[in-house]
């Protein structure tokens, strides 16, 4: 290899690099931006939130399973004073899986449930910032990652409901109508990406999947709308 071509080769594997690094210290920085909206969970303590102690026992449950060796369970024979109930049969429970993989290591579960409630706003974070920026460039990505990720109805819903699995599946909302636009505009890939991240929504909570569906059909319309003025 002569030194022109060593010089080329070299120049476009930083290329390739810088924007990785770039990409690597916007994921932090939009990290970093998300952490006071999970400040509550930071002190002593759990807050004392509507639903935590259920979601808590929840999340300890399954890890009684998984550590028998049951990897999505539908009976948890503990709850209910010992006679056993099948909670994982009708509510869903990957948030409180996203618990047990950071229980698994050996952090106590209370300090795994902080770490899952601060992934929730970190991926809420990520997926408004994507969304917005291909909607309207950098600016507006930064704008629609704080506005959704303060919004009063995910702050209430973490720190007041506290609501682990909805506020799950509402991290996940502007990552599908980012995957159902790039699916819609036939770029490859994007179609099983809105199947998948539907799935996981599925697995999250319930209710709000069934209102997100809602969200997403009116989403699918607009872009139809837009792309048949575009013919």
């Amino acid at each position: 290899m002569n030194s022109s071509a060593w010089l080329t080769l070299k120049s476009a594997s930083w290329r390739q690099i810088i924007p990785a690094r770039r990409q690597l210290l916007l994921l932090f920085a939009l990290a970093l931006a998300a952490l006071p909206a999970a400040s509550p969970y930071f002190g002593d303590g759990l807050p004392r939130t509507n639903d935590l102690f259920p979601h808590l026992f929840r999340a300890l449950a399954l890890d009684r399973m998984v550590q028998a060796g049951v990897l999505w369970p539908r009976w948890s024979p503990d709850l209910v004073h010992g006679y056993g109930y099948p909670v994982f049969n009708f509510f869903p429970s990957l948030s409180h899986l996203v618990v047990e993989l950071f229980h698994l290591p050996g952090l106590p579960l209370t300090t795994a449930y902080r770490l899952t409630v601060l992934a929730h706003f970190v991926v809420t974070a990520w997926s408004a910032y994507f969304l917005g920026q291909a909607l309207v460039g950098p600016a507006g990505g930064w704008v629609a990652a704080l506005a959704y990720t303060y919004s009063p109805y995910l702050l209430y819903d973490a720190h007041v409901r506290g609501g682990l699995p909805e506020s799950q599946a509402l991290a996940l909302l502007p990552l599908l109508l980012l995957a159902l636009w790039r699916a819609a505009a036939g770029r490859r890939g994007w179609t099983g990406a809105a199947g998948f991240i539907f799935a996981a929504l599925f697995l999250s909570h319930f209710p709000v999947t069934f209102q997100i569906a809602l969200v997403a059909g009116v989403w699918l319309l607009l872009l139809a709308l837009f792309q048949a003025r575009s013919l």
